[in-house]
Order: C-alpha cells, then structure tokens, then sequence
C-alpha cells in the first residue's frame, strides 16, 4: 500500500482555487489545458466542477481542511501512524459528503416524491405569492362580500366538486382498494357516519391526484403529513398568563416587558388547517382567509393554502388575487386542484364580466373533457 497522503491524489482533485480561475475565464491556454487534463482524466473532477458552477460555495471550506490535516501530520509527531491514515480517510469521505451533499442537494424534508410532468409543474421563474404585500387584515374585514346569490358556498364546494383519490393505495380508505364496478355501487356516505370520507357512486366523478390526499371536514386537502417526514407545523405566538417580571407585588415591569408572558407555541400543520377548513364550512371566509394566510407565510407553496384562498378572495371580490391563487393551484407540480381551479377561475373571469378570457378558460375545459365540462357549457351560453 502506498503512502496514506496519496488518498487525496488517487483522484488528482481539483483545488477550490483552481475550480474558481477556471470558471473565471480569466487563464491562459495553457493554464486552462492543465485543469481539463485533470477533469478529463476523472469523473469526479468534472462533476465537481459542474456543480460549482452552478454553486459557487459548494466547496467552502474542504480545501482549508484537507491542507490542515496534511500540515498537522508533517509535523514532528512520529511519522505516520495508523490514526493519521483514518484521519485522512475520514476527512476524504467527509469532503466526498460535502461535495456531493451541495452539488445534489436533498432536503432531508420530502418523503414522497410525486410523479409529474414538465405540464404539471410550476415554472421556475414564476415567483410564489408574495403574502405580505397581497393584502393586510385590516383589508380583508374592510371587504365587502359578493351577494349571497354569487357567493361559492362551503356545502356548493362540497357537493359540486368530484371525489379525488391518491394514486397511492392507502388501506385505511376503502374506496382506494375497490374497482371502479363496486364504486358505482356506492352511495354517498351518511356524513355524521363517516363525517371526513365523500364517496360518490359514478366513475366519471372520481379524480386521481398524484399525491396523497384527505378528507378534512369533507373538504379535499393534499396530505401533507404523507409528504414531509419531519411533521409541518404552524408556530403561533400567544400570551400566557402573568410576566415572570411581576411575580411578586413589588415588581416593576422595565422598558419593552409586558404585563404577560409572550410564548411561541407550534401547532401540527393538520390541526391548524382542520380547524381552519371548519372555519371555512361556517362560510366565515374572512377569519379562513387570514388563517390561509398564515400557512403561506410558513410555507409559501402549500397548495391547500393557496386553492382555499382563492376561493375566499374570490368571495370578497378581490378577484385579481382570486386569480392568482387559482393559478398557482392550477399550475402546481401537484394536481390536485388543478380542474377545480381552472373552473373558479372560469367562474372569476365570469364575475368580473371579462367574457373573452371566461371563453377562452371555458372552451379549454370543454375540450378536455373535464369534470366541470358541464357546468362550462351552461356558463358559455350566458356569454355575449
């Protein structure tokens, strides 16, 4: 076996110096010569190059490490011994788990990892809403809301909408395991029975989303809790009870304390939005849209947030938010509300009397033969 310090040789890697003077472009011929020769020779290197031209940090730091390790073994402390090859060792593996950890990166975070086509997904340079500057609270109850006759109502959601069911075989849902012969034997479900399960009796009102999905107070949601192995939550700050800075009568509050404590509590992601969806069944759409909007902040993409929103905009009359929403929902990489969308924004355009792009949305659900096919005929026909 040779020499221990030759396991940083045996890839002739490429120094963070010499990765960043190429890419610079500032080298001479020559120069650029002796770098491709060494990512020529190794997959490795050129890997790694590739990445740090698409991350420049990628390789912060390992350069600063390597050298540190050779310089201490130099020193007078024996010559090589065993633990000097496993600290060098140590330190290639750490380096390779750097490298490739930056250069692939993985959240740690996404356990199911949908199937999606480049249709479905939502486009890199489409900018995710931006909560903060869409609308203030104190906007939301200045609202007015539509006339009751043009209000989208919790149970008109509920009972117009087609059951979606994952592409996953979930055990705990009978429906999920049954051929779509015995589904239209079906019933709907009695719902003080199976108040969080909508079955409906005809093929062509079911719908597959391609990720997880439940019921939560009979409304669709997309199961986040299947998708994330570390458990969303939404943190809440709350005041509780009387300051430690007042706990004996002499006590005096100083500059910026508070009469009560301020703790930050974290709530699980579905007790949040399940007392959220009730919140929206009661039809309060205002309370449900400040709730939606809380999720958003946490977590910017989350497509319950995003549909449900929609729908509560859409009912105060604030329909250019309305749009936008649906068309985050309908663009997402998970399609799960993706027709539903397309249809309330159809309903939008509609409600702001913009006839020709309520066609246009109308006559792309006709076409495809969507669930809401129907319903866009009748609509076309009260065009111009």
């Amino acid at each position: 076996m040779g020499n221990p310090k030759d396991i940083f040789k045996s890839h002739s890697l490429l120094t963070e110096k010499e990765m960043s003077d190429y890419l610079s472009g500032n080298l001479s011929e020559e120069q650029k010569k002796i770098i491709e020769n060494k990512f020529s020779q190794d997959e490795f290197n050129a890997d790694a190059l590739e990445g740090l031209e698409s991350n420049p940090a990628a390789l912060e730091g390992y350069e600063s490490a390597r050298e540190t390790v050779l310089k201490n073994i130099d020193k007078k402390s024996g010559g090589w011994q065993f633990h000097h090859t496993m600290i060098l060792a140590i330190v290639a593996v750490a380096a390779m788990l750097i490298i490739g950890s930056k250069l692939f990166p993985e959240s740690g975070h996404v356990a199911y990892v949908p199937p999606v086509t480049p249709t479905d997904s939502v486009s890199q340079e489409e900018p995710i809403a931006n909560i903060e500057e869409e609308i203030t609270d104190i906007e939301i109850e200045e609202a007015i809301e539509l006339p009751e006759i043009h209000l989208v109502k919790a149970k008109e959601i509920i009972a117009a909408s087609p059951v979606v069911l994952d592409t996953v075989v979930n055990s705990s849902d009978p429906i999920s395991n049954m051929t779509y012969d015995e589904t239209v034997e079906l019933k709907k479900v009695d719902p003080i029975a199976a108040p969080d399960k909508i079955l409906v009796p005809t093929k062509d009102k079911i719908v597959y989303s391609n990720v997880p999905v439940i019921y939560s107070h009979k409304f669709l949601m997309v199961d986040y809790g299947k998708i994330y192995t570390k458990q969303p939550s939404i943190k809440k700050i709350e005041f509780s009870g009387t300051s430690a800075a007042l706990e004996n009568k002499d006590d005096v509050l100083n500059e910026g304390q508070t009469p009560e404590e301020i703790i930050t509590i974290e709530i699980p992601y579905k007790d949040y939005m399940s007392e959220t969806q009730s919140i929206f069944g009661k039809n309060d759409f205002k309370s449900a849209l400040k709730r939606y909007r809380v999720v958003l902040k946490a977590y910017p993409e989350d497509l319950n947030a995003h549909f449900y929103s929609a729908l509560c905009y859409y009912n105060i009359g604030k329909y250019s938010l309305a749009h936008k929403h649906f068309d985050l929902a309908e663009k997402h990489a998970y399609n799960t509300f993706k027709i539903d969308a397309q249809w309330y924004n159809a309903k939008t355009f509609y409600m702001e009397k913009k006839d020709d792009e309520c066609r246009k949305v109308l006559e792309k659900i006709i076409e495809n033969n969507d669930y809401y096919a129907l319903q866009a005929k009748e609509l076309l026909k009260k065009l111009k």
